[in-house]
């Protein structure tokens, strides 16, 4: 078990089997067996972005890669609306805790107030309908992914996803550094959260260290990008004017925070040029394998 390639898989083939097939069952178990709505959402779609990880990293070698993906992000997309309204929610919990100063009293509660009739009003009335859709198209990708192929069954099936992602990762975080739009941290995380996916599946080569500092940094970015959410609400006029004028600035000193963090922590695992990453991944594959 385990979201990691072992040396007791035959090949390149078998792991990716073996690792859909596990965590497509940790999906549906998630939908099916917990009474708390937005947790089971939050687990089953985070197997979704596992899974999207891991035919990412087979990617030029897997012929079926655009239709899986393409399957496994629309899936997740059927339910992302609740999971996005209960993170402004634990936003608003953890900003009231740090600046209780700025955020007590009347502001606090009517903010709470609003997001918590949001997230009543975010079509649960549909949600028994739509998890039933959700884990029907996880089937279907279940029944298919027992076939999956990959082409090649060494290393040679897994340098061109894994460099590919790695430099989208550092491209990102080189745009995202020139103009702090949050729409670029967004990008940013994206790509390296793919990346720490990759590092979690080549567990054997990559670092815990490494792996550690990715988790973080992707955490960093995921924090950055709940609080952009909850200041696109305040522009787009979702909250008492009041209320949410008391979020202002809360919400950029926590952004500007949390951004520089990761601008000072991606030199770490973002340093190294494409070629040296994964020529250090495929010595490490040599010699774990052999």
């Amino acid at each position: 078990m385990g979201y990691k390639f072992k040396s007791s898989d035959a090949d390149v083939t078998e792991a990716v089997r073996r690792i859909a097939r596990e965590q497509l069952g940790r999906a549906l178990d998630a939908l099916d067996g917990s009474e708390d709505k937005a947790e089971a959402v939050h687990d089953a779609r985070k197997r979704c972005k596992k899974l999207r990880g891991l035919i990412r990293l087979v990617r030029p070698q897997f012929e079926d890669y655009k239709a899986e993906n393409r399957a496994l992000r629309d899936a997740a997309r059927r339910l992302a609306d609740l999971r996005e309204s209960g993170a402004a929610l634990e936003i608003l919990a953890q900003l009231e805790k740090a600046y209780p100063e700025r955020l007590s009293g009347p502001n606090a509660a009517t903010l709470r107030a609003t997001l918590e009739a949001r997230r009543t009003e975010t079509h649960l009335d549909d949600f028994e309908a739509r998890r039933a859709a959700f884990r029907a198209d996880l089937l279907a990708v279940r029944r298919r992914a027992k076939s999956w192929e990959v082409e090649k069954s060494g290393f040679g099936a897994l340098k061109g996803g894994l460099k590919k992602t790695y430099k989208r990762a550092r491209k990102t975080w080189a745009t995202a550094l020139e103009t702090r739009d949050p729409k670029d941290l967004h990008q940013w995380r994206k790509r390296v959260k793919y990346h720490w996916y990759h590092a979690r599946l080549l567990k054997p080569l990559a670092s815990e260290t490494r792996i550690a500092q990715l988790d973080q940094l992707s955490d960093l970015l995921g924090d950055h990008q709940d609080l952009a959410d909850l200041q696109a609400m305040i522009a787009a006029g979702d909250l008492p004017p009041a209320a949410a004028q008391a979020l202002v600035s809360p919400l950029a000193i926590e952004m500007n925070r949390l951004q520089n963090r990761a601008f000072a922590l991606a030199p770490k695992v973002l340093g190294a040029k494409p070629k040296k990453l994964v020529k250090r991944y495929r010595k490490g594959w040599k010699d774990w394998r052999d």
